[in-house]
């Protein structure tokens, strides 16, 4: 279900006539969310910018275009909040030496409207960070500790997301 949070106040409107829903994750990198929607009244309060609400995760609006196969349906393009990170940034230098994961992650988002939900992750290293966004900056703690970063909203997580299981996977034939 896709919900469609008013940007002046609490309302929700739900989408419900969005089709090919589809959200795109790749590990440590950027969600999509991207769906078609009928040109409509349902689609007259979509804004750029915006914000939408698929499966409790928040996604901004980042295009609105009519779809290239119908021109009675909208192509909607949305990215996961998180993304605003790249819009907040550290104008000072941060210097751990050594600290911890947590103790970096939590000097980075100090201003932040994002919060430091988890990290799981041993060890002390010597990081110094300045004059970047804080995604950038969180990228740089995710690379020196060899972790994973994951959103939630506006949670932070840095730890191994992944698990390797050894998992085979066999094929042949049947034979009685």
């Amino acid at each position: 279900m896709l919900n469609s949070p008013k940007q002046t106040g609490n309302t929700i409107r739900i989408l419900t006539k969005a089709i090919n829903v589809e959200v795109r994750e790749r590990l440590n990198q950027e969600v999509l969310l991207s769906f078609e929607i009928p040109v409509d009244d349902e689609t007259n309060h979509l804004e750029h910018e915006g914000y939408i609400i698929c499966e409790n995760k928040k996604y901004v609006i980042k295009s609105i275009e009519p779809s290239s196969n119908q021109s009675t349906r909208y192509q909607v393009q949305c990215t996961h909040v998180y993304i605003e990170m790249l819009d907040e940034y550290i104008d000072r230098t941060i210097e751990l030496i050594p600290g911890t994961c947590q103790e970096a992650a939590e000097e980075i988002l100090h201003d932040s409207e994002f919060i430091l939900s988890h990290v799981d992750v041993q060890g002390e290293k010597d990081i110094e960070i300045s004059e970047m966004s804080v995604l950038k900056a969180l990228q740089n703690v995710r690379e020196k500790w060899d972790c994973d970063l994951w959103f939630s909203n506006r949670n932070v997580y840095l730890g191994k997301k992944g698990i390797s299981k050894g998992v085979d996977i066999r094929y042949g034939v049947l034979t009685m």
